[in-house]
């Protein structure tokens, strides 16, 4: 699974890869969807969010599931490594900042 991920990253770094990550994002972010559905998305996004998995695993550990939740811990920690190492990679600018008219849900980063 991490040879796949490895492999389709490095075939999106280059520039048809950029043209085919702005075809993909245009086709989701400019259509018209309902709020409740740009909300479920927004919460699912923040789901995989490190300082959420913290928690999680901290009640775990609490629980006596010290194992689940050092996986977690460690699970969390290779994502984010590998995450910002493809953002050193690709070097690319946020989608809102390039894109006109695009929705953003949630905040600027």
């Amino acid at each position: 699974m991490l040879s796949l991920f490895a492999l389709v990253t490095s075939s999106l770094i280059g520039s048809s890869g950029q043209r085919l990550d702005t075809r993909v994002f245009v086709l989701f972010n400019m259509r018209v969807y309902p709020m409740w559905l740009d909300r479920c998305t927004w919460l699912a996004t923040q789901l995989g969010n490190r300082l959420d998995a913290l928690i999680v695993a901290f009640l775990l550990f609490m629980l006596n599931y010290r194992r689940l939740a050092i996986e977690i811990i460690f699970g969390t920690l290779t994502l984010w490594l590998l995450v910002e190492i493809v953002k050193a990679l690709s070097v690319r600018d946020r989608p809102f900042l390039t894109l006109d008219k695009t929705r953003v849900v949630g905040w600027r980063e």
